[in-house]
């Protein structure tokens, strides 16, 4: 084979020899996804000048290569090498992020039906009161959508706003899923500014579902408490939140446990556990994520929605839903939030006090859920 690429990842494992191949399979996965989704004609000159031409995102191809030994994965993707990003300096920086610089005017998120595709499977587009879908127009899976906020500024979220983020993205789960094909893996991440990730300013949360198995993060996440569960007879997920609730750092608000993590990833991550992503536990997240915004001058943000499989399974019953925040820092800071210490020693420097943050989501949390503050724990993930 003469072109070698990525994208001929699956016919190079073809053409090892079986030895070879025997060995890459007792390590590797590999497995190409088509992605696809269709163009509005208003779309055509914005997708030419930056992809080239709208073939090039009509019909994808991504290669989702997974280490069965440690849980490690990647998904590749020439098409998101192409997408257009907020090209500043750091000279002009702040004044390009300041409120007299209008982006919006510039912003395909703002002219959502003119300028984003749409998804091949039905509905095509989904409509929440304050947002809607759109297909991702560079995939870094093949089912790849995007819940488009109606609200440019992504911290102008009220409680209303989160619970329709939450619906439509429910509703888009719900279509994308498809269990004949394998596609029963649903995630959601909200990358809240460019420090987070977020090429568009524009607020929006990403969603996929993946085929065939879970990404890999997730998949060790539930293996992990497997064998908790197998060593010790305990739910995993239960005493990680006994430990944080006994040091003042969990509290169950409704029928969601929170905890600010003693091991963070990254500053001020905290965690949102219940049994299903329905209006109370948006509720909870809107009390967490306004505590942050307003109280610990949280600017950038990621958000990782973590989900078992949409196909009931006995081995993930004790998995619940869960959501990982972590801050990102402010765009008025221009070092790095990533470290080598987090990168290759897998153990992040971390510069806030869960204590602290723990302190203010504990005042803040009566006044946002109507004294709901410290209900009696229940055995929520207990069988």
């Amino acid at each position: 084979m003469n072109h070698r690429t990525i994208e001929n990842l699956l016919e190079m494992i073809d053409a090892m020899t079986s030895a070879d191949r025997a060995r890459f399979g007792r390590v590797f996965e590999a497995r190409k996804i088509k992605g696809s989704c269709e163009c509005p004609p208003s779309m055509v000159a914005w997708t030419q000048r930056h992809f080239g031409s709208i073939d090039k995102i009509e019909s994808q191809t991504v290669i989702r290569v997974h280490n069965s030994r440690t849980y490690e994965g990647a998904l590749f993707n020439a098409v998101r090498a192409l997408r257009p990003t907020l090209q500043t300096t750091m000279d002009n920086i702040l004044d390009q992020l300041s409120p007299k610089h209008d982006r919006r005017r510039e912003c395909p998120f703002c002219k959502v039906r003119e300028l984003t595709a749409v998804d091949s499977f039905t509905p095509q587009r989904i409509v929440g009161d304050r947002c809607v879908t759109a297909s991702n127009a560079a995939k870094y899976d093949g089912r790849h959508g995007l819940i488009i906020f109606n609200n440019h500024d992504a911290l102008a979220f009220s409680l209303d706003d989160l619970r329709d983020y939450i619906e439509v993205a429910n509703k888009w789960f719900r279509a994308a899923t498809d269990i004949a094909q394998n596609f029963i893996y649903p995630f959601l991440i909200w990358n809240c500014g460019w420090r987070a990730g977020g090429s568009q300013e524009h607020g929006h949360m990403q969603v996929t579902v993946a085929q065939g198995r879970p990404y890999p993060r997730i998949e060790s996440l539930h293996r992990t408490a497997m064998d908790y569960q197998q060593d010790f007879g305990e739910s995993y997920f239960l005493d990680l939140f006994e430990i944080h609730n006994a040091l003042g750092l969990g509290f169950q608000v409704l029928d969601t446990r929170v905890l600010v993590s003693l091991c963070p990833m990254r500053d001020k991550e905290i965690w949102l556990m219940s049994r299903a992503l329905n209006t109370q536990m948006a509720t909870v997240l809107y009390a967490v994520l306004a505590t942050l915004r307003d109280q610990a001058s949280v600017r950038s943000f990621n958000l990782g929605l973590l989900f078992p499989p949409a196909v009931p399974s006995l081995e993930w019953t004790d998995f619940p839903v869960i959501i990982r925040i972590i801050d990102r820092l402010s765009p008025a800071e221009l070092s790095s939030d990533i470290s080598g210490m987090g990168l290759f020693a897998g153990a992040d420097v971390i510069a806030s006090d869960p204590f602290t943050i723990a302190s203010l989501l504990e005042k803040a949390f009566p006044r946002f859920i109507d004294g709901a503050m410290h209900e009696t724990a229940g055995p929520l993930l207990r069988k």
